[in-house]
C-alpha cells in the first residue's frame, strides 16, 4: 500500500513538471508569434509608407532628369520616360501625374509667360500650357531657375523649346497603358489626377504681372537672343 501511494505521488508530481513546461513553452510560443506579428505589422506600415512616398518631388525629377541624361533628343527623352515610369507601380505612376500637375501650377508665372512671349512672339493657353511642359523636361534645376528669372534662358540651348512640350502630358497615361495594357479598363492617370489639379482651367498666375513694351529691359539676354 505504502510502494502503491509513493507511486501515484511520484506521477502526479510528473504531470505537474510536465504542465508546468508544456505551459512555459506555449507562453515563448505566443511570445514569439506576437513579437513576429508585431514586426510584421512595423514592416508593412514601414513599406507602405515607402511606397506612398516613393515618386515624391525629389523622384519626380530624378526619373525626368535620367531620361534626359540618356536621350540624344527630346523625342529619345519622352520614350526613355515612359519606359521608366511604366517599370513603376501603378500608386507610382499615378503620382508621377500629380507630381507634374504640380510644376504646371508652380509654372504658371508672369516671369515664364514673358519668357514665352519673347521666344514665340505671342502666346495662346495651349503655347503657353506645352512651353511650361517643355521646361518641365529639363529638369529641376532649369525649371526653377527660368520661374524665378527667365533670363537664364537665353544662356542654355533647349531644341524646340517653343513646340515640343506636349508630348510630356500624355507620358503617365503612355506608361500605364505600357505596363497594363491599352485596353485596360482602369482609369489612367490623367483622369484620376484631373480632380486634384486640372489645367483646362487655367489657375491664378502668379508673380508681378508686365507690360509688353517693358519687355526688353526686363529681360535683356532673352531679348537680344530671340528678337
Amino acid at each position: 500500500m505504502k510502494l502503491k501511494c509513493t507511486t501515484i505521488l511520484l506521477g502526479i508530481i510528473i504531470v505537474a513538471i510536465c504542465h508546468g513546461c508544456f505551459a512555459e513553452e506555449r507562453a515563448e510560443s505566443l511570445d514569439r508569434e506576437s513579437t513576429a506579428s508585431t514586426n510584421s505589422a512595423v514592416n508593412s506600415n514601414h513599406t507602405a509608407v515607402q511606397e506612398a512616398e516613393s515618386m515624391n518631388e525629389d523622384a519626380f525629377w530624378e526619373i525626368i532628369e535620367h531620361s534626359k541624361e540618356e536621350s540624344d533628343d527630346f523625342a529619345g527623352q519622352i520614350r526613355a520616360l515612359t519606359v521608366k515610369l511604366s517599370r513603376r507601380n501603378r500608386q507610382d505612376i499615378v503620382d508621377f501625374e500629380y507630381r507634374f500637375r504640380e510644376m504646371l501650377e508652380k509654372s504658371c508665372h508672369y516671369n515664364l509667360l514673358a519668357a514665352a512671349k519673347i521666344i514665340l512672339g505671342w502666346v495662346t493657353d495651349d503655347s503657353f500650357l506645352y512651353f511650361q511642359c517643355r521646361l518641365i523636361a529639363e529638369g529641376r534645376s532649369t525649371f526653377y531657375q527660368s520661374i524665378e528669372n527667365p533670363d537664364c534662358l537665353a544662356e542654355v540651348d533647349i531644341p524646340n523649346l517653343a513646340f515640343d512640350g506636349e508630348d510630356m502630358l500624355v507620358v503617365a497615361d503612355n506608361a500605364f497603358m505600357e505596363k497594363f495594357g491599352r485596353d485596360t479598363d482602369q482609369e489612367l492617370p490623367r483622369d484620376v489626377a484631373t480632380d486634384y489639379l486640372s489645367y483646362d482651367f487655367r489657375c491664378e498666375i502668379l508673380g508681378e504681372d508686365w507690360e509688353e513694351k517693358d519687355l526688353p529691359q526686363k529681360y535683356p539676354r532673352l531679348w537680344d537672343k530671340y528678337r
